[in-house]
């Protein structure tokens, strides 16, 4: 019997409805590698991106993500963070969490 570990991206909405789902990835690989080879990707910096983000809306990251208009990071910790910068990454680790 031979095991493999399958990559996973899920988003789900304010309601925890899932909205996009992507699990393609075979083995070990970095979280933002599994982002650009998924569909995901194309909506968050593809030319149509308004239609996939109404009202200003934003997908939540973890770190491993790069912080773009639409995709919603924390800050990096490198031991200097502000009290509201790590106030901002503990609520945001909480709202991505509960996916």
């Amino acid at each position: 019997m031979y095991g493999f570990t399958l990559m996973e991206q899920a988003v789900c909405d304010h309601t925890m409805k899932f909205i996009d789902c992507y699990a393609g990835e075979v083995g070990s690989s970095h979280d933002a590698r599994v982002l650009k080879k998924s569909d995901l990707w194309s909506k968050i910096v593809g030319e149509a991106e308004e239609n996939y983000f109404p009202n200003d809306s934003h997908v939540i990251g973890d770190k491993a993500y790069p912080c773009l208009p639409h995709l919603m990071c924390p800050f990096k910790d490198n031991g200097q963070l502000t009290g509201a910068q790590r106030n901002f990454n503990f609520r945001l680790a909480s709202a991505r969490t509960s996916i």
